[in-house]
């Protein structure tokens, strides 16, 4: 019996066997943490705001994923990982130190304060054309100078870029046909014109185009003719009139299309049976009397559908007709209160928003794909 129990001497050995086991596995797990991670260093004490990390969609987007830390001093990041640098004020006061940020993974940089954005210095400012691994690119609300857009524009492996409310003018738009790459550029709020969209023949890659108020008309439209994989258009508050629909290229991707008050009738519904794959339609501010809403009929694809403000309120017998969209899932339109629950009877199937008035921004539908 005593003979089948380990011996002291034994039990000695296996503790000693287990305790290198462990000195060996914790080594490697070290060194393998070491080979995942790498470092970057901002050359600040001072933060230069908020590292977070994340992905880029096909249009170019960056999903946020995750919270690195503050970007000062030497930061430990994940080595595989894409980042992103939500800059804060010290950071846009002091724009030169971002010089040294030229890690491969670190692809983009948001100005935008939160929709605030900052006032750029424009000597300063020209720093960011260094920054030659940027995809990510948001400066909205930050008023920036000529020398700052030539360096803006010298980032061509740029994806995503958004200058809106930028202080960007004609004067500069000549510089943005070299981001050949972009698939999605807002231009939004900026003092344009028509012969400004030439630069638009140079990006064939765009997927979603931002170029709302500033000053397209129907005589720009034909800059577009390139932009065949173009999924998204939001081209509200300019005027465009009917004519400018009728002058839209092919888009066979198409799928959402803002409008809002740009001064359309019924006549401009009809040119967008064009585009097959359209469901998501902004139409704020046009006259959606008996007509439209016959011709509204012919987007048999709709899923989402605005037609708010404007008073007096559609007729509710008029709305009937919407039936014949047998896709339609979301409907925003000015009616009264009191007959919301009555539309809702007459369209089982979808879920109606009663609009007020015009909206300086649209409501967000989701896309039926």
């Amino acid at each position: 019996m005593a003979d089948s129990l380990p011996s002291n001497s034994f039990k000695r050995q296996l503790l000693f066997l287990s305790l290198v086991l462990s000195m060996i596995l914790s080594g490697f797990t070290k060194v393998q943490a070491r080979s995942n991670s790498k470092t970057i260093d901002f050359h600040s004490s001072a933060s230069l705001g908020q590292l977070v990390s994340g992905r880029l969609n096909e249009a170019g987007d960056f999903f946020q994923t995750g919270i690195v830390g503050d970007a000062c001093g030497k930061v430990t990041v994940p080595a595989n990982v894409l980042l992103k640098l939500k800059a804060n004020f010290y950071a846009a006061a002091h724009l030169p130190l971002l010089a040294n940020l030229q890690d491969p993974n670190l692809i983009a940089l948001d100005l935008s304060n939160e929709g605030h954005g900052f006032e750029l210095n424009d000597e300063q400012s020209q720093v960011l054309g260094k920054l030659s691994n940027l995809l990510f690119l948001d400066i909205q609300m930050c008023e920036v100078g000529s020398k700052t857009m030539k360096a803006i524009c010298g980032l061509k492996r740029l994806r995503f870029l958004d200058i809106s409310d930028s202080n960007f003018t004609a004067s500069d738009a000549a510089g943005l046909r070299e981001l050949t790459q972009l698939r999605h550029l807002a231009v939004n709020h900026n003092k344009l014109n028509d012969d400004c969209f030439v630069f638009l023949e140079s990006m064939p890659q765009l997927t979603i185009l931002e170029s709302m108020h500033c000053g397209l008309t129907a005589n720009g439209i034909h800059h577009m003719k390139n932009l065949r994989k173009l999924r998204c258009l939001k081209l509200s508050n300019n005027h465009l009139g009917d004519a400018a629909l009728k002058k839209l290229p092919e888009m066979p991707e198409l799928e959402e299309v803002a409008l809002n008050e740009c001064g359309l009738t019924s006549r401009a519904i009809p040119p967008l049976m064009r585009f097959p794959k359209l469901n998501v339609l902004y139409l704020d501010g046009i006259i959606a009397d008996r007509e439209t809403l016959n011709n509204l009929t012919l987007l048999r694809m709709i899923y989402a559908l605005s037609i708010g403000g404007h008073t007096p309120p559609v007729k509710l017998e008029d709305l009937a007709v919407l039936r014949r969209c047998i896709n339609l899932r979301r409907l925003s339109v000015t009616i009264s209160p009191k007959d919301v629950y009555k539309l809702n009877k007459l369209l089982p199937l979808v879920k109606v928003t009663p609009s007020s008035g015009p909206r300086v921004q649209p409501e967000v539908f989701e896309s039926a794909h």
